[in-house]
């Protein structure tokens, strides 16, 4: 299953108060593993492996969170998309109870089908606007996003998922111009049959 949120403007430091202890308190619970960088865009901007401290918020406030360079140079009301991706209950309790070798691959198997998910989701999303009123559509380059994995609900429960918090940005080239950096205008809601068949083939 899949859901969409939407994360607004004016909210970044309530994000990393409360979703984080530095930018991460709300997404990497307890004893979670780091949020990790996803999407195209991130491997555009040379952003892999683990996302640090302060750089979600930068994210969110359109800024390179590498160097702190502006990308975003409009402002917006949506800051970026909080989208969930949940296996059935049963991988969930497979994880749980399962021992080692198959909590590894529980996990491996729904890392994987959250790529797949977001990938689709990037070429059916992920473009921005240019010129006069937005007249010239363009494909962005992908999504600048962290995936934070967490193996429990808020009540203790056994629930496997992935939070990709995705910024509302993208690159896409201008005309005459080397790439430039707009606001990714669109996320259409995914399927939500788009990550489970996946899982649960593995």
């Amino acid at each position: 299953m899949v859901s969409l949120g939407k994360l607004t403007a004016g909210h970044e430091e309530y994000y990393e108060r409360e979703v984080a202890g530095g930018a991460e308190d709300y997404y990497a619970m307890r004893g979670e593993a780091q949020g990790e960088w996803v999407g195209s865009g991130s491997d555009v901007l040379g952003l892999e492996g683990a996302a640090t401290g302060g750089q979600l918020r930068d994210l969110l406030e359109g800024l390179d969170p590498s160097s702190g360079e502006v990308l975003r140079q409009s402002s917006v009301r949506v800051t970026g998309w909080d989208v969930t991706y949940s296996p059935p209950k049963s991988v969930s309790v497979l994880h749980a109870a399962g021992d080692g070798r198959v909590a590894a691959e529980t996990l491996a198997a729904h890392r994987t089908a959250v790529r797949a998910a977001l990938g689709w989701l990037e070429s059916d999303a992920c473009w921005t606007r240019r010129g006069a009123g937005g007249a010239r559509r363009l494909m962005g380059e992908g999504f600048v996003g962290v995936e934070y994995v967490h193996r429990v609900s808020r009540a203790g429960d056994a629930q496997l998922h992935s939070h990709v918090v995705i910024g509302n940005l993208t690159r896409a080239e201008g005309p005459g111009r080397a790439l430039t950096v707009g606001r990714c205008t669109r996320i259409s809601r995914p399927r939500r049959r788009c990550i489970t068949p996946s899982c649960v083939r593995r």
